[in-house]
């Protein structure tokens, strides 16, 4: 497939009492007296003959027009940027939901479907097209539905040294597909497209059309890779040209289990990352069918684009890659307009004009989903998949490298964080083309359960997916168009964006604080913000995002403040769209955490004893699918926690192993004098070290990452006390050299004060070895004839100090691999944070 876009949407509240007569009525006369809707052919009613191929003309699943999915109950089809901002104001005006398509490939739909309950009208952006390429400039301008394939097609007009790192599928819509990342063959050299997005046109929930420099550079980096429909409407963006050679080269070469499909795969894995960076070679996995035979079995097709000439390609293979078997014939030299439609799957007969057709030229029925691969999957493991994709009819997964300049480009540049440390990204999907809902249940349940099978392969804390391949089975907003929680929404944010996650809430709270642009994986905003913004009340109502030291009301004037206790689920168990009590206490905010009473009473409220009121999830669900919840409560600033639950006879480690919840939760007195607040824990069973192999996370870091999401929710303090200071530590995870016999790397854990040791003396403290092939503690003052202990830092360099001369020497040999001795000193004794080592093998010379 290795096809996707974005689709940009807009979404209010609607009346539960409007008919779709007076929807399609309301908004037509609405856009009319704006002189809208004077042109012939731009409304359409599902009476209009035209309405539904429409609807279908650029839907690339399927599934989502099927009979029993939801249909609009009109479609616009704007000319002009004026056409789409004055649906923007007539929406917001009347309460329409409204879906905006630029292309149609959304993988859930979601730009002309819905499986949220309100209805919707679609504005379909397929009439502007516009494209204006600048080569002097090195740039190009081009509006939101032209596709990816008449972008490229207009660019190669005007040079044919030139370029644009975008998608593979020639038919995806531009305005969405930059919004969600978007990948290519190019990333390797230069990057996704929204790494080279330059500026930008885009309508806010107030209708105005605004540029960069008037959006400012907070929303413009949201925008780039923080998924369509959150933040407004794409009109257009400006993407930067790249360099291409007139003369690219491209191979498809297949290897089925027959011919050592396995070990070549496995080979793929090691070196992918780290070809040269003009080399792109994804991998297509699919059955098939034993000539002459009943049987079936795996096919591997390795399908590549190389920015140079053959010769060239030939010598990077014969040295990286000669498992693979290429020779010169395998090999086409072609113009890089050409190498698009080849690596898109055209045949070679096909002209290059058909790029200007602008429609999905493959459409099935279809779900997918994503991984992101930190480890070499095993032989082993790899004889596992294959038997389950051999279980499905039409399955398929893509392989996509990483590496290179994905690798150099820091997670938090742009929202889209998969970048250093990933080896490559698997997508999923299961095709049919049967319409029946038994037929397409039985496809889905396949590609969910052999999802849940990769999870010991792929990344962990979170289990990471890519949001341009849209899954609303990781979790979804409220189904009847209400607010989500941020904690609820964290279960798909943080999938998708990582840490990232956190500041596109507050960007999108400040830029959308009334939430128009929502859909059902939208990024919500934050509680309390529409609220306080939009108060009638003349003076400031101070609150910080932890509450502690937050002061209610002020002179002359008192609140009544309620705050609703909110149950946590781990975002790594909350699947589907399930809802938990969690989310049933957030709705009733309605959406108000806080409700404010004026009053002009000074008089001060009787003194109590404050108490914390705590609740405890379970780590496992009962019986009825539901999690045991325990409820304690606890003088302010009187006990641990550990006491607490000891007293209240509440296990400490929720598994067989020992999982410890972070310091600052167990080891600290919960409240202090004068303050109360309502507590949630919720303790989370783990997965063993053995499989937490690459940059996954440790326990502590579950419940790190849950508590960014308020596993604290505070109420009112009188209190200016600060909390106590904590010695700043660092978190090391030491992944073994070698595979034990499970094929999985072995996993040790420490940690440091941050400063205080050189990373050799803190593997010497807990009896790690330092040299990996001859398990024995040297040293050999940086020499490296003796064997110099080298290592690989998979994540957390920053947190390093001090490069010693044979780190500068390895950087010099190697620069895109961070390598390091030992005596480098972890931490700087201020900053904090996790560390990722692979123990290498070392060789005596």
């Amino acid at each position: 497939m290795g096809c996707f876009s974005r689709f940009i949407l807009l979404l209010v509240f609607l009346a539960p009492f409007c008919s779709s007569n007076q929807i399609q009525d309301s908004f037509h006369q609405c856009l009319s007296t704006r002189s809208t809707t004077q042109l012939p052919n731009i409304f359409y009613t599902p009476n209009n003959l035209s309405f539904t191929p429409l609807l279908n003309s650029t839907a690339l699943n399927l599934r989502c027009i099927a009979p029993n999915a939801a249909k609009p109950e009109a479609i616009f089809t704007p000319l002009n940027e004026i056409h789409i901002q004055n649906a923007v104001i007539c929406a917001k005006k009347i309460g329409i939901l409204l879906r905006f398509r630029s292309g149609g490939h959304d993988y859930e739909g979601i730009s002309y479907s819905s499986v949220m309950d309100p209805p919707y009208i679609v504005v379909d952006l397929s009439k502007l097209r516009g494209i204006n390429v600048d080569v002097e400039d090195g740039s190009v301008w081009v509006e939101a539905g032209a596709t990816i394939g008449e972008l490229y097609y207009r660019v190669a007009e005007k040079s044919k040294t030139h370029g644009v790192p975008a998608g593979l599928c020639t038919s995806l819509g531009v305005g969405g597909h930059i919004t969600g990342g978007a990948y290519g063959p190019m990333m390797r050299k230069y990057g996704l497209g929204a790494d080279n997005a330059l500026d930008v046109k885009i309508i806010d929930a107030n209708g105005r059309i605004l540029d960069r420099e008037a959006i400012g550079e907070d929303v413009f980096w949201a925008i780039r890779g923080g998924g369509g429909g959150s933040f407004g409407v794409i009109v257009s963006w400006k993407l930067k040209l790249v360099k291409v050679p007139e003369t690219v080269t491209v191979f498809n070469v297949g290897r089925t289990l027959e011919q050592g499909a396995t070990k070549i795969l496995y080979k793929w894995q090691q070196v992918a990352d780290k070809l040269d960076e003009d080399l792109f070679i994804r991998v297509v996995i699919q059955p098939s069918n034993v000539p002459n035979t009943n049987r079936r079995t795996i096919t591997t097709t390795y399908n590549a684009l190389f920015l140079g000439r053959v010769n060239k390609l030939q010598e990077i293979m014969k040295q990286s890659f000669p498992e693979l078997g290429l020779t010169k014939e395998d090999c086409i030299e072609m113009s890089w307009l050409e190498s698009v439609l080849f690596i898109a799957g055209y045949p070679r007969t096909v002209p290059t004009s058909v790029l200007l057709a602008g429609k999905p030229a493959f459409v099935n029925y279809f779900k997918a989903k994503s991984d992101f691969v930190k480890t070499p999957i095993s032989e082993k493991g790899l004889e596992e998949i294959w038997q389950r994709l051999l279980e499905e009819e039409s399955p398929l997964t893509i392989w996509n490298p990483y590496g290179g300049m994905m690798s150099r480009i820091p997670e938090s540049s742009i929202p889209f964080p998969h970048r250093n440390g990933t080896l490559f990204m698997i997508q999923y999907v299961t095709l049919w083309m049967n319409p029946e809902k038994d037929v397409m249940n039985k496809h889905v349940d396949w590609i969910r359960k052999f999802h849940n099978y990769m999870a010991q392969h792929v990344s962990m804390f979170p289990r990471q997916a890519y949001v341009n391949y849209r899954d609303l089975d990781l979790g979804m907003n409220d189904k009847n168009g209400d607010d989500t929680s941020f904690i609820e929404a964290s279960s798909w944010g943080t999938k998708y964006f990582k840490d990232n996650f956190n500041r596109l809430v507050k960007i999108k709270t400040e830029f959308d604080p009334d939430n128009f642009f929502k859909h059902e994986q939208s990024i919500p905003i934050l509680p309390l913000k529409s609220e306080l913004q939009h108060s009638e009340l003349k003076k400031k109502v101070w609150l910080q995002k932890d509450h502690k030291q937050t002061k209610i009301g002020f002179e002359e004037m008192s609140f009544a403040v309620n705050f609703s206790p909110l149950p946590l689920r781990s975002p790594e168990i909350t699947t589907g769209s399930s809802t938990s009590s969690r989310s049933v206490i957030s709705s009733t905010r309605k959406r108000r955490m806080l409700s404010f009473a004026t009053s002009n009473s000074t008089e001060e409220p009787p003194t109590t004893t404050p108490e914390i009121e705590l609740e405890f999830i379970g780590p496992k669900t009962g019986g009825d699918g539901k999690y045991p919840l325990d409820r304690a409560s606890a003088v302010s600033g009187e006990k641990l926690l550990r006491s607490i639950m000891a007293d209240n006879k509440l296990e400490l480690y929720a598994t067989k192993k020992k999982v410890w919840l972070q310091k600052d939760h167990k080891q600290t007195k919960i409240g202090f004098e004068e303050m109360s607040f309502a507590v949630n824990f919720s303790p989370l069973p783990l997965r063993s070290p053995e499989i937490t192999t690459g940059s996954s996370t440790s326990s502590r870091s579950v419940i790190s990452s849950t508590r960014k999401r308020r596993m604290l929710s505070f109420a009112t303090s009188n209190s200016t006390e600060e909390p106590p200071t904590t010695t700043p530590e660092i978190e090391l995870e030491f992944i073994g050299p070698k595979t034990g016999g499970d094929g999985k790397y072995p996993l040790d854990r420490a940690s440091a004060v941050s400063g205080e040791k050189l990373l050799r003396s803190i593997m010497a403290d807990n009896k790690l070895e330092l040299y990996a092939t001859y398990g024995k503690v040297m040293n050999c003052g940086g020499g490296g004839s003796c064997g110099t202990c080298i290592v690989e830092v998979v994540e957390g360099k920053e947190l390093l100090n001090e490069r010693t001369n044979t780190e500068v020497k390895y950087l010099k040999k190697k620069p895109e691999s961070w390598r390091l001795a030992c005596q480098t000193i972890v931490g700087n004794k201020e900053n904090s944070g996790k560390v990722v080592i692979q123990r290498l093998p070392q060789w005596k010379k």
